[in-house]
């Protein structure tokens, strides 16, 4: 059986081909494949799903491969001497953006507020940029050009970033909140 989680508690892998189920006890998560039912089981709860299937992201910034092999863990990490709070948001071709606050109080680890970009296969950072504090990643405009960010206050503005780092955070929207993003029929 499962226990329910906070926010989702199953999720599809992208393909269809599996139902991943995000935390299946005290401590581990699952995917489950639908072909043969065979169940790959994880030492932790699963945070998210890479979109394309390959990575899954653990609340503790650990990284495992979609067959249950692990992966280098979010580089910072480990700088959290309690509670760790991954603020995440996939790209669609699978890069990883984050943000790390440790703690209660949600204190980025050694005072600064560093937005990385990484691949998860490898553990690579690709960049990293400080943010303003309490910015962090919601999620990625379809075409991958640009990250949202937002902060913790109920109906705070909404940022774009440049997917490559570059410039400063723009304000797209004054007062808002980041429900969800729907790509455009071509």
């Amino acid at each position: 059986g499962f226990e329910y989680a906070l926010g989702e508690a199953f999720q599809w892998l992208p393909d269809g081909s599996g139902l991943a189920i995000k935390r299946l006890d005290q401590s581990r998560g699952a995917i489950v494949r639908l072909a043969d039912g065979a169940m790959v089981t994880f030492d932790e709860w699963i945070a998210a799903i890479a979109p394309d299937g390959g990575a899954v992201l653990h609340p503790s910034g650990a990284v495992s491969a979609a067959d249950g092999t692990a992966l280098a863990p979010l580089p910072g990490a480990a700088d959290c001497a309690e509670f760790l709070n991954v603020a995440h948001a996939w790209s669609p071709d699978g890069r990883l953006a984050y943000t790390l606050t440790c703690g209660i109080d949600g204190a980025p680890p050694a005072g600064a507020n560093r937005l990385t970009i990484i691949e998860p296969a490898t553990g690579a950072i690709i960049w990293q940029k400080e943010l303003p504090v309490g910015l962090f990643p919601v999620g990625w405009l379809p075409d991958g050009q640009a990250i949202l960010l937002d902060d913790a206050a109920y109906g705070s503005p909404i940022w774009r970033l440049a997917a490559d780092g570059a410039g400063e955070p723009v304000m797209i929207v004054e007062d808002g909140t980041l429900l969800d993003i729907i790509p455009a029929e071509e």
